[in-house]
């Protein structure tokens, strides 16, 4: 198990958290994985957050669109259709 910006006080020398907290939104990695369901609303989620940007943006950001290809691929890849998406926020 992997701990990223995990406080001092909750891990241990063989890298195993310790204590009671609850690590749950404190850049820890869990050992649960996302279900395939979880992972297309994060998809589908960031790819709104992005065209929200893309349609406030008055200049050319060559860094959003390629973010937004990418996850128009991805999106693509688990038989997401984005025109729907695309034409609800650009439109």
């Amino acid at each position: 198990m992997l701990y990223y910006n995990c406080p001092k006080e909750i891990r241990t020398i063989s890298g195993k958290a310790e204590g009671k907290q609850n690590l749950k939104g404190k850049g820890v990695k869990m050992s649960e994985e996302m279900t395939e369901q979880e992972v297309k609303q994060i998809l589908i989620d960031n790819y709104i957050n992005l065209l929200r940007i893309k349609a406030a943006e008055t200049a050319t950001n060559k860094e959003l669109d390629i973010q937004i290809e990418v996850t128009k691929i991805k999106l693509t890849s688990y038989s997401i259709d984005t025109a729907g998406i695309e034409k609800m926020i650009l439109e």
